[in-house]
C-alpha cells in the first residue's frame, strides 16, 4: 500500500513544516494513514496519523514566527503532559504551530464509566488534576474575552437582530450581576467538550490545550457540566466529587450561572465558526441549529426565576 499524499490533507503552505516534524520525530515522511479529526473551539486542525504500526496525533495551529520553544517556556500542553493529564508530546514547534503527540485509542466515556456517578466522579477527578497543575504561561482576561466574543457575534451577522438582542441582554445580566474573573483563579483548559476528553478504557486524557490559561475554576466545571450533567441532583454530586466535600447554595449558584455564560459563549463561537466553515460537527444547517440551541438554553435559564435566586446566593 502506498503512503498517502500529505498534499491531500495538509494545506500547501504547511507541508514543509509537517515534513520537518515527521523527519525529526520518525526519520521519514511516509505515513501509513492520515485522517482529519473533529476538534474543539480552538481553531487548530488535528489529524490521526499512523506509521510503523502506531498511531499519533498531528496538530496544526496558526504559525507564530519568532516564537521558539526555548523562548516561550513550557507550553500549556507540555505542562499538562508533565502533570499526567495530557498524552505525551513527541515534537513541538511553536513557531510553525506543529505538534505531534501520543494518540489515545479512545472508547466512549459513557461505555467505560457506565453510570452517571462513575462518569461524573472521573470527570471531577480529571478537572481537579487540571486545576492542581503549576501556573500556566498564558494570562488572559475572562471578561475581555467574553466581551470580544459577543462583539464579534454582532459584527458577524450570523443570527437575526431579535435573537442577538436577547443574547446581548442576557449577557449583560451576567456581566452586571455576576463577579467574573475573581480571585479564585486556577490553571484551566477552557474547552472541556467531549472531543477533547479521550478515554483509554481506564481513565480520561485531555487534549487540545490551545485555549488554556489561568481562569475561574467554575469555567471548566460549567463546560463539562453542560455536556454531561443531566439534572440538579447530578450537578450537586459533580461539585461534591470535585471539592471532595458537601457543597452549599453558594457553590451550586456559581456553577449554575457560569453554565449559562458558557452556553452563550459556545453558541456564539459555534455559529461564527460555522459561518467561516471552520467546524466539522455535521452539516452547516445542523451546526447552526446546535449553536442556536445553546444560545436559547442560556437565554431560557437566565430568564428563569432560578437565575435571580442564584445571584442572591452568590452575593449573600
Amino acid at each position: 500500500m502506498s503512503s498517502p499524499s500529505l498534499s491531500t490533507f495538509i494545506p500547501t503552505g504547511r507541508i514543509p513544516a509537517v515534513e520537518r516534524a515527521l523527519l525529526n520525530t520518525f526519520g521519514t515522511t511516509a505515513l501509513s494513514t492520515i485522517d482529519i479529526l473533529a476538534g474543539g473551539l480552538s481553531g487548530a486542525t488535528t489529524y490521526k496519523i499512523a506509521l510503523n504500526g502506531k498511531d499519533y496525533l498531528l496538530k496544526l495551529e496558526p504559525s507564530a514566527p519568532g516564537i521558539t520553544a526555548a523562548g516561550k517556556g513550557l507550553t500549556c500542553g507540555e505542562i499538562a503532559t508533565r502533570a499526567g493529564v495530557a498524552p505525551p508530546i513527541y515534537y513541538l514547534d511553536p513557531a510553525e504551530g506543529v505538534t505531534i503527540s501520543g494518540f489515545i485509542a479512545t472508547r466512549p466515556l459513557r461505555e467505560v464509566f457506565d453510570s452517571p456517578q462513575k462518569l461524573l466522579g472521573e470527570l471531577a477527578r480529571t478537572i481537579r488534576s487540571i486545576h492542581a497543575m503549576p501556573l500556566l504561561p498564558k494570562q488572559n482576561n475572562m471578561v475581555a474575552i467574553a466581551d470580544g466574543i459577543f462583539k464579534q457575534l454582532a459584527a458577524s451577522r450570523t443570527i437575526g437582530a431579535d435573537l442577538y438582542a436577547e443574547v446581548a441582554d442576557c449577557y449583560a445580566a451576567i456581566r452586571e450581576g455576576f463577579p467574573m474573573g475573581g480571585s479564585d483563579m486556577v490553571p484551566s483548559h477552557n474547552d472541556l467538550n467531549p472531543n477533547n476528553l479521550l478515554c483509554d478504557g481506564t481513565r480520561i486524557w485531555v487534549i487540545d490545550w490551545d485555549a488554556a490559561f489561568q481562569n475561574d475554576r467554575y469555567v471548566d466545571l460549567a463546560i463539562a457540566a453542560n455536556f454531561f450533567v443531566a439534572d440538579e441532583e447530578q450537578a450537586r454530586f459533580f461539585l461534591e466529587a470535585y471539592f471532595e466535600s458537601a457543597v452549599g447554595d453558594y457553590k451550586i449558584a456559581q456553577l449554575f450561572i457560569m453554565r449559562q455564560l458558557c452556553y452563550l459563549i459556545y453558541g456564539a463561537l459555534i455559529l461564527m465558526r460555522t459561518g467561516e466553515g471552520k467546524l466539522a460537527l455535521a452539516s452547516a444547517e445542523e451546526q447552526a441549529a446546535y449553536g442556536r440551541g445553546l444560545l436559547q438554553e442560556g437565554i431560557n435559564n437566565i430568564r428563569s426565576p432560578r437565575f435571580q435566586r442564584s445571584l442572591y446566593f452568590v452575593w449573600s
